[in-house]
C-alpha cells in the first residue's frame, strides 16, 4: 500500500506500507526493491526478524533503520510480529526508545523533521489477531500521558487487527469495545482515518491515521514494493 501526503506546498511525501509476514527468506529480494523505488517512508509489520539479521540486509544507507524485533532484548521469544520503519536520510529522524513500550507492543516511534516548519511523530503498529482491551488500553495510554505528542503531529500506520473496520467512515463509536478504545484515541488527538482499502474479506485491518492537515491519497500495490 503506497501513500502521498502533501505538506503545505512542499514535494509531496510518499510512503509505502506493508504487512509482509516475514521478512527472513526475503531478505535479498526486499532490498533490492527498495533500491529501485524512491519512497520517503518504508514501513513493515510482521517482519518477523530477530537481531541476528543486520539493518545492512534490509536496506542501503540511503534509509534510517528503526526497527523493533519480536524478540529484541529478550521481551518475547515467540515468533512473528516486529515492526520496522526506513526514514531518508533527507529528513533529520530520532527513535523514541522506551524499553517498556518495546516490550509490550510491536511499535517503533520516531520524531521525523521534513523540514524548519514541520515535524511529525511516524508511529508503526502491529496488533496480533485477537488484540485484547488490556492491550490496545495500555497502548493508547503511553500517548495520553506523554505531553510532547498532545501538541503535536502524529501519522500512525498499522495492522490494528479490527475485523469489524470496513474503510475509514466505518462507525468506530457504534462497534466494539476495541472500536469504540479506538474512537476515543482518534478524538482525543483529532485523527483521522484514511484508509479505504479492502482486504479480500471486505475489511480494513490496515489503518492509516493522521491529525496534521493533508490529501492523503492510499493506493492499492502489488506486494513487495
Amino acid at each position: 500500500m503506497g501513500s502521498s501526503v502533501p505538506l503545505h506546498s512542499r514535494k509531496p511525501l510518499s510512503f509505502f506500507y506493508q504487512n509482509v509476514r516475514g521478512l527472513n527468506t526475503k531478505l535479498e529480494n526486499f532490498k533490492d526493491n527498495v533500491a529501485l523505488h524512491s519512497y520517503d517512508f518504508i514501513c513493515i509489520t510482521e517482519t518477523w526478524l530477530s537481531e541476528s539479521v543486520f539493518d545492512a540486509e534490509v536496506s542501503y544507507d540511503r534509509y534510517h533503520v528503526i526497527r523493533q524485533d519480536r524478540d529484541l532484548q529478550g521481551c518475547n521469544k515467540k515468533r512473528g510480529g516486529g515492526a520496522m520503519s526506513l526514514i531518508s536520510n533527507r529528513y533529520n529522524s530520532v527513535a523514541i526508545n522506551d524499553h517498556d513500550l518495546l516490550c509490550s507492543f510491536n511499535v517503533t516511534i520516531s520524531k521525523v523533521v521534513v523540514h524548519p516548519a514541520f515535524s511529525f511523530f511516524l508511529v508503526v503498529v502491529y496488533f496480533p489477531p485477537k488484540p485484547t482491551s488490556e492491550m490496545f488500553s495500555s497502548f493508547f495510554n503511553y500517548f495520553y500521558e506523554r505531553h510532547d505528542f498532545l501538541t503535536s503531529n502524529l501519522l500512525i500506520l498499522g495492522d490494528f487487527n479490527l475485523p469489524e473496520v470496513t474503510g475509514s467512515n466505518f462507525p468506530l463509536q457504534n462497534g466494539s469495545s476495541l472500536a469504540r478504545k479506538l474512537d476515543d484515541f482518534l478524538s482525543f488527538f483529532n485523527l483521522s482515518s484514511h484508509n479505504d482499502i479492502l482486504n479480500n474479506s471486505g475489511r480494513t485491518l490496515d489503518l492509516v491515521l493522521s491529525n496534521f492537515p493533508s490529501d492523503c491519497i492510499i493506493i492499492s500495490r502489488e506486494p513487495g514494493l
